[in-house]
């Protein structure tokens, strides 16, 4: 099925808007580049092997007596295994010139028989540059939210139709509750995520006055394994919901703006304990979109208010090549009169270092 374009609302008459730079075109979202704070792993192709080795540990080192020459026996190295389990993603757009013959778009079209072929035109132009601005979303939101054991309906938004979607691989968020189920001293609880209703689920004022998300940040700094605060590449990764509660928090204490700084993405980061905290609002967009659970006449959010405190390579998106995420092959079938767009790529993603995180929902 093509992506519906509504054009119930654009009026169609004789003079209309004839050229694309008449257009307003609703400006993308601002969200980081996926290799921002991620340790992008190529070459997957299969299932593969993640072999993790950890520390030695034990006591040694004796008072030697005599000509002693006991081995020790206190030392021992923890191993443990994980799997890429990649999954291949693929999608295609087909779209009928047809469904641009009415308001505008038809001054869009090519003339005669060409008309059937809306390649190099601005109509395709368009649609290919919201199709690649489309796929970033998509990949965020797998890499994040996907979930191989979701059930439609059961926290989540998403109908049987969708549920492809969103069932392919774990996703990091899913493979985090699995971590914090093993370990509750990785999580801290965010009692607002508890609420029966979107309204319920808001911070308030009362949340600034008791500095509410100031306290989850610090419980999650302070009770995380300590190799991981000697990191210096660590990092809060938060909904905007926790990010904006944060900033009136400190805006409350201090009377004054609180200091940001800037990404190459042009994304605003504050600091909590020397520590980046950045904002990551597709979650905020999915979760809306697609994780809203009814229960009798209530309608809540499921887990609105998400954070993490990792380091910047312990997250890992597994391909076959990072290329792969953003390209697409584009076609005009002739003999259906159709212009497609195909993508295709592996996708897996990977917790690298299960204490390398601690999570809040």
């Amino acid at each position: 099925m093509p992506p519906t374009i509504d054009t119930s609302l654009l009026t169609d008459g004789a003079e209309l808007a004839k050229d694309m730079s008449d257009v307003i075109a609703a400006d993308a979202f601002t969200d980081p580049e996926l290799n921002e704070f991620h340790d992008i792993n190529e070459d997957i192709k299969a299932d593969k092997q993640v072999p993790i080795l950890d520390l030695m540990t034990g006591l040694m080192g004796r008072k030697k007596q005599n000509c002693d020459t006991t081995p020790n026996d206190q030392l021992s190295i923890n191993t443990k295994e994980k799997f890429w389990t990649p999954v291949y993603h693929s999608d295609r757009i087909a779209i009928c010139y047809d469904e641009f013959s009415t308001s505008f778009f038809k001054w869009l079209r090519k003339e005669g028989i060409a008309k059937e072929n809306i390649e190099a035109t601005d109509i395709a132009n368009f649609i290919l540059e919201r199709t690649a601005t489309h796929m970033k979303q998509m990949l965020w939101e797998k890499l994040y939210f996907a979930d191989k054991n979701a059930v439609a309906g059961t926290d989540n938004g998403l109908s049987a139709g969708q549920l492809p979607y969103m069932n392919t691989i774990d996703g990091f968020f899913t493979q985090g509750f699995a971590i914090a189920a093993a370990n509750a001293s990785q999580r801290v609880t965010i009692a607002k995520n508890a609420e029966a209703t979107n309204a319920d689920q808001k911070f308030t004022a009362a949340d600034i006055a008791a500095q509410t998300v100031t306290g989850y940040l610090d419980e999650m700094y302070y009770n995380s394994d300590i190799r991981l605060r000697g990191k210096d590449n660590l990092k809060y990764l938060v909904t905007q919901t926790v990010f904006d509660q944060y900033v009136r928090e400190r805006k409350s204490i201090t009377g004054s703006e609180i200091a940001y700084t800037r990404t190459e993405t042009g994304i605003k980061i504050v600091q909590f304990n020397g520590i980046d905290v950045q904002p990551v609002n597709v979650w905020d967009r999915t979760l809306a979109s697609y994780f809203q659970v009814v229960t009798g006449p209530n309608t809540n959010t499921f887990l609105p208010h998400r954070a993490l405190l990792t380091t910047t390579n312990n997250l890992k998106p597994g391909t076959e090549k990072f290329a792969n995420l953003s390209e697409l092959d584009v076609i005009y079938d002739k003999v259906g009169k159709q212009f497609l767009i195909d993508f295709g790529f592996n996708l897996d993603a990977q917790i690298g270092i299960d204490e390398y995180l601690m999570i809040g929902y």
